[in-house]
C-alpha cells in the first residue's frame, strides 16, 4: 500500500484515461476497430511506456524485494489494461468481431506480456538509479530495444520483429492471414526468462544471498539455450541462420541463388539460373545500368517456409540496400522475379541508407513500386495503362497525388500498383530512365518534378491523362478485370485477418478430402462476411464435395442473383452447375451450363476448360464420356500417372480427335515429358482443335516443350506466332548462352 500511496490515485487515473483515449482512437481506425492483432500490437507499445512509469513509481524506500515490486507493478499495469480491453469489447457492438477468442489470445501475448516487461524495466531502473534518472533510463531501455529490432530489419533478411515491448510485427502489410506464429511463443518465453534473470541478478547484487543466485542460474541457462537456438526457433533469423536452412547455392555471373537441397527448387535451379540472367539483361536495358555487387536470390520451397524464416508469406520481398530478394517457388517462369529485381536495380538511384525513394523519414512507396511495375511491365491480361483506363471508366482510380506518396500502402493494392506503374512507365518512355532515376534519388515528392522534368507534377499528370485517352481496352477485357480492381485494401475489409485464416484452412481441408470441415469453415465465413458472393461460390464447392448437391445448387442460384457477382464469378457458377449435372449424368443440362459459362467474357483458361467440359458432356461414346468426366472433375482425386493412362486410352479410342491429343499433351508437358508432349501437340494442331483459343494454347505449350529441350529457335518461332514477346525474348537470350553455361 505504501507504493500505491506514493504513486497516488490521481496518477493512476491519468494513465488509465490516457490508455482509454488511445483505445478509442484505435477503435476509430481501420483494423483497429476489432480486438485483433493491430489493436493489441498498438496497445502493447503504449502499455510498455505506461508500465515503465508504473514500475518506477511502484518502488518505495526502503527497497525490500525487487521481485515483489515487479509483481506489484505488473499487476497494477495489467489492471490498467482492463479498461482498453473493455473499450474494444464494447466496440464489438458497433463493429462485428469475427473471432473474439483469437483477439483475447492476441491481448494476452502482446499487451499483457509487454506490460510485464515494462513494469520490470521500470522497477529495475528505479532500483539502480535515483528517481530523476530512472525515468530517462527506463524509457531509454524501451526505445533502445525497439531500435535494435528496427536495426535487425535493416541488417538481416527477416522482415518480422520479435521485441519485448512491441511484441510482434509480421512484416508484410499485404499478408491478410496473420496469426501468432510458433516463433512468437518462443520469443515470449525467452523474454520472460531474461526478465526473471534480470530481476534475480539485481536482487543478487543488492543482497548477495543464495536464493537470487539459484534464480539467476535457473533462468539464465535456458535463456542462453534459447538465445543460441534463436535462429532455428525463428525469432531472430540472421543471414547466416537463413543460409544454413537454404544451404544450396547456385552462382551465376551476377547472382547467388540460395535454396533448400533436395527440394522442388533444386529440380528447377538451372531454369532459375538462366532466368535471373535474362531478367538482369532486360533490366539493364530498361534502367541503363546494373548493380555492381552480386545479387542474392533466396528461393523458398513454399510460402509457409518463407513466412517462418523471414516473415513474408504470400508477399514477395526485396531489400535493395542488401541486394537481396526473397521469393517462394512457383511454376516457371516466376511471375514476380523481374519486379523484385527491379527494386534492386532502382535502388542504385535511391538514398544511401535504404536505396529507396526517400526524403527524411518519409519513403515514397508510390514511386518505389511504380518504378518497379514500370520496369517489369506485364501485359497479360492487360497492361497497367489499360488497367488505369478500366479504373477511369469504373470511377475507381485513386488520385495520382495520393498514389505517388507515402499513402500508397493504405490504398487498394491492385489500383495503386496499376496507377503508379502506368504513370512511371509514361515518364520512362517519354523522358527516359535518367530523369526517372533522378526523381527516385530526390525522393519523388510533388515538388521534385519541376527540378527534374522542368514541369510541374500537375502538368505531367495532365500529359499522362491525355496519353491514356488513346489507350484502347476491349469491352470484354474490361469486364474481366473489374472484379479484381474493386477489391478493397486490407485496411477496409471485414475481419480481414480472421477470415483470411479461415479461407486458407478451408481450402487446405478441401484439398485433403476433409469436406465436412471445409464446409463448416465456409459456412462461418459466409456468416461473418455475407456480402461477398465469392464466399457463397466457395461454399457451394464445399457442399458439392460433401455430396449435398441440392444445397450446392441452391447456393449457386444465390450467387447468380447476387448484385455484386462479377462476370468471372458468374462464369464459375455456371461451370459449377455444369459439374453437378455432369456428375449426375444429366448430359444436356451440363452441356447447357458449360455453354453459358464459356460464352461469358472470361479469361482464356476458364473459357477453354468450360468448352472442354461442354464437349465432354456431349460425347456420344459412353466410355469416353466417363473417362473425360473422371479426368475433368477429379472425382475421386487420382495420381497424375493414372490420369495420363486414362487419357492415353482415350486417344487410342479416338486417335483422330485433336482435342484428346491436346489434353494428353498438356499432361505430358506438365510432367516434364517434353518430347512426346511436343509431338502430340503437333498432331493436335494438324488435326484441328475447337477454336483459336486452343490453337494459341497448344502453340504456347509447344514453345515451352521446345524451350525445355533447348530447341530455342523452334521455341522462339512458336512464341513469336502468338506474340508472346517475353518468352520470345527469353528464348533469344538463353539461346545465345554457351552450351556449357546452359547445361551447368
Amino acid at each position: 500500500m505504501q507504493s500505491i500511496n506514493h504513486l497516488g490515485k490521481k496518477r493512476l487515473l491519468i494513465l488509465a484515461a490516457l490508455l482509454v483515449i488511445f483505445a478509442l482512437i484505435l477503435c476509430a481506425l481501420p483494423l483497429g476497430q476489432l480486438l485483433g492483432y493491430e489493436f493489441c500490437a498498438a496497445l502493447a507499445l503504449a502499455s510498455s511506456f505506461v508500465s515503465v512509469l508504473v514500475g518506477i513509481d511502484a518502488v518505495a524506500e526502503p527497497i525490500q524485494s525487487v521481485a515483489n515490486l515487479a509483481l506489484r507493478a505488473t499487476l497494477r499495469s495489467s489492471a490498467l489494461l482492463l479498461l482498453p480491453l473493455l473499450t474494444s469489447l464494447l466496440n464489438a457492438f458497433r463493429v462485428r468481431n469475427c473471432n473474439l477468442s483469437a483477439g483475447l489470445i492476441w491481448f494476452l501475448i502482446l499487451p499483457l506480456f509487454s506490460a510485464f516487461f515494462g513494469a520490470v524495466t521500470g522497477v529495475i531502473a528505479r532500483t539502480l538509479f535515483r528517481r530523476s534518472v530512472a525515468h530517462a533510463a527506463g524509457l531509454f531501455f524501451v526505445l533502445a530495444s525497439l531500435g535494435i529490432a528496427v536495426w535487425r530489419l535493416y541488417a538481416a533478411p527477416a522482415i518480422f520483429i520479435f521485441d519485448p515491448f512491441l511484441g510482434y510485427f509480421p512484416g508484410s502489410l499485404y499478408d491478410e492471414a496473420v496469426a501468432p506464429p510458433n516463433a512468437l511463443y518462443w520469443s515470449r518465453l525467452y523474454q520472460v526468462l531474461v526478465a526473471f534473470f534480470a530481476i534475480a541478478l539485481v536482487e543478487l547484487l543488492r543482497k548477495k544471498t543464495w536464493r537470487p543466485l539459484l534464480v539467476v542460474i535457473a533462468s539464465g541457462a535456458p535463456a542462453l539455450g534459447l538465445f543460441v537456438e534463436r535462429g532455428a526457433l525463428g525469432f531472430a533469423v540472421s543471414k547466416a541462420a537463413l543460409e544454413r536452412r537454404l544451404s544450396g547455392e547456385r552462382k551465376t555471373e551476377h547472382f547467388a541463388i540460395h535454396f533448400s537441397p533436395g527440394g522442388e527448387v533444386q529440380k528447377s535451379i538451372e531454369l532459375y539460373a538462366g532466368d535471373v540472367e535474362f531478367r538482369h539483361h532486360q533490366l539493364t536495358a530498361a534502367f541503363g545500368h546494373a548493380p555492381t555487387p552480386t545479387i542474392h536470390v533466396y528461393l523458398f520451397e513454399s510460402a509457409q517456409q518463407k513466412q517462418a524464416l523471414m516473415g513474408a508469406g504470400h508477399t514477395f520481398i526485396a531489400k535493395p540496400w542488401r541486394y537481396e530478394v526473397y521469393l517462394q517457388h512457383e511454376a516457371f517462369p516466376h511471375s514476380v522475379l523481374k519486379h523484385e529485381l527491379a527494386h534492386v536495380f532502382a535502388g542504385d538511384f535511391g538514398d544511401a541508407l535504404l536505396h529507396l525513394a526517400r526524403r527524411g523519414l518519409a519513403i515514397n512507396m508510390g514511386v518505389v513500386e511504380g518504378v518497379a511495375v514500370a520496369a517489369e511491365w506485364q501485359t497479360d491480361p492487360l497492361s497497367p495503362h489499360q488497367l488505369v483506363r478500366v479504373l477511369d471508366t469504373a470511377h475507381l482510380r485513386p488520385a495520382l497525388a495520393e498514389v505517388m506518396s507515402s499513402r500508397f500502402l493504405s490504398l487498394p493494392a491492385t489500383r495503386a500498383y496499376a496507377t503508379a506503374g502506368s504513370f512511371c512507365r509514361f515518364l520512362l518512355d517519354t523522358y527516359g530512365s535518367e530523369k526517372l532515376g533522378n526523381l527516385y534519388r530526390r525522393g519523388g515528392g510533388i515538388d521534385d518534378f519541376v527540378p527534374v522534368y522542368g514541369r510541374s507534377f500537375a502538368a505531367l499528370e495532365k500529359e499522362w491523362s491525355h496519353f491514356l485517352d488513346s489507350v484502347e481496352v476491349a469491352a470484354d477485357e474490361a469486364q474481366l478485370v473489374t472484379e479484381a480492381l474493386r477489391r478493397p485494401s486490407v485496411f477496409h475489409q471485414v475481419c480481414a485477418h480472421e477470415l483470411a485464416l479461415r479461407r486458407e484452412e478451408a481450402r487446405r481441408a478441401l484439398g485433403a478430402g476433409k469436406s465436412e470441415h471445409a464446409l463448416q469453415l465456409w459456412q462461418s465465413v459466409c456468416h461473418d462476411d455475407n456480402d461477398d458472393p465469392r464466399n457463397l461460390y466457395e461454399l457451394a464447392i464445399a457442399l458439392s464435395a460433401a455430396g449435398r448437391a441440392a444445397e450446392a445448387r441452391a447456393t449457386i442460384e444465390r450467387v447468380l442473383h447476387h448484385p455484386k457477382a462479377a462476370i468471372t464469378l458468374l462464369a464459375d457458377a455456371h461451370a459449377l452447375l455444369g459439374d453437378l449435372a455432369f456428375l449426375e449424368d444429366k448430359w444436356s443440362e451440363a452441356e447447357a451450363s458449360y455453354r453459358q459459362a464459356s460464352s461469358l467474357p472470361v479469361d482464356a483458361a476458364l473459357s477453354r476448360l468450360s468448352t472442354v467440359k461442354r464437349i465432354a458432356a456431349a460425347e456420344a461414346d459412353p466410355e469416353a464420356r466417363r473417362q473425360l468426366r473422371q479426368f475433368l472433375l477429379k472425382r475421386p482425386p487420382r495420381e497424375a500417372a493414372l490420369e495420363v493412362y486414362d487419357l492415353q486410352k482415350l486417344v487410342e479410342r479416338a486417335p483422330k480427335k485433336g482435342l484428346y491429343l491436346y489434353l494428353l499433351a498438356r499432361q505430358l508437358v506438365a510432367g516434364g515429358e517434353y518430347v512426346d508432349g511436343a509431338a502430340l501437340l503437333s498432331r493436335s494442331l494438324s488435326i484441328g482443335l475447337p477454336d483459336r483459343r486452343f490453337f494459341r494454347e497448344a502453340q504456347r505449350l509447344q514453345g515451352i516443350a521446345f524451350f525445355h529441350r533447348q530447341q530455342f529457335e523452334s521455341a522462339e518461332r512458336a512464341f513469336a506466332a502468338i506474340e508472346a514477346d517475353d518468352w520470345t525474348e527469353r528464348c533469344r537470350f538463353i539461346g545465345k548462352l554457351s552450351p556449357s553455361v546452359r547445361s551447368r
